[in-house]
């Protein structure tokens, strides 16, 4: 493998998972009130078909398509303008980037909830950067699974 076909771990899993719900958020431009993209109606359908690892864990904990768009993703995309929506994608990929540098003791609590934050911001950052795509026709997600550390890391206050 060449030095510049490399991928993260991170950028694999987001590669996959831009694969998987693509062809899904393609069936959603358009529709909806989120300014043309169908955002709630696409989380739903998303959550109701699981074709990623992170939502099926996420739905295998009890959580649904619309708490995950109410509680995750509208705060992220409604009456946002393009630029806003991009940074909020882009805060979540350094977070991501954050979090897949985590390593608690397996099997303990910390453990447990680094898991489900984890599936929680890679969902959000596949299916926010899926509807950005669709609704700006642009290759956002694309270019997050293809480097997500050049997004940079979320850096954390010592306070």
């Amino acid at each position: 493998m060449g030095l510049f076909s490399r991928r993260s771990e991170l950028g694999k899993r987001l590669e996959e998972d831009r694969r998987r719900l693509g062809e899904l958020a393609e069936d959603y431009a358009g529709d909806g009130s989120d300014e043309g993209f169908g955002l709630l109606e696409f989380s739903i359908r998303a959550f109701e078909l699981a074709p990623t690892d992170d939502i099926a864990y996420l739905v295998d904990h009890g959580v649904d398509g619309s708490d995950f768009y109410a509680r995750e993703l509208s705060p992220c995309w409604m009456e946002l303008s393009r630029e806003q929506r991009a940074a909020k994608i882009a805060s979540f990929v350094r977070f991501a980037n954050l979090l897949d540098r985590s390593h608690p003791d397996p099997g303990s609590q910390a453990s447990l909830q680094l898991a489900e934050l984890r599936a929680s911001v890679r969902t959000k950052i596949v299916l926010l950067g899926s509807a950005y795509d669709c609704q700006y026709g642009d290759s956002y997600c694309r270019r997050i699974a293809k480097d997500p550390q050049s997004f940079g890391n979320y850096e954390l206050s010592r306070a």
